[in-house]
């Protein structure tokens, strides 16, 4: 929750994409009180083709107005990589350390096992293994 909101303090342009139908994401993000901090949002709803297939990330890339390759995404779920990566971004698996293979071996830049890894600035987020991103 703290970097959600560091994000928004740095006024980062953040998403949502998400398996779930709007009504549930919603639920989820409000449970948590983040739900004002993301400004985009693509829901089983919006799709036709799910995760790991490419269009979902690419439908959140068309509302952030961006290139591919300057969207970061965080993902928890192997078919979430393959759906990053099929879009051209950059992907952050998060998983323990049994996971970690795994998420590289599917396309993840890096693994994260929690957000307390990442070091936040206003020019960039900085992961455990070196990796840097400029924000």
């Amino acid at each position: 929750v703290g970097f959600i909101r560091s994000l928004t303090d740095f006024q980062v342009s953040t998403g949502v994409v998400t398996s779930s139908h709007h009504s549930r994401m919603l639920k989820m993000l409000a449970d948590l009180g983040i739900e004002n901090n993301f400004t985009h949002f693509v829901t089983a709803d919006d799709v036709t083709h799910g995760k790991p297939h490419p269009e979902p990330y690419e439908k959140m890339r068309e509302k952030m107005n961006l290139p591919a390759e300057y969207c970061l995404v965080f993902e928890d779920a192997i078919s979430g990589i393959q759906s990053a990566t099929a879009a051209g971004m950059h992907s952050i698996g998060i998983g323990n350390e049994n996971a970690r293979e795994d998420l590289l071996l599917h396309g993840a830049t890096d693994t994260i096992t929690d957000f307390l890894q990442i070091s936040i600035t206003s020019e960039n987020l900085s992961f455990p293994n070196g990796t840097v991103f400029e924000i």
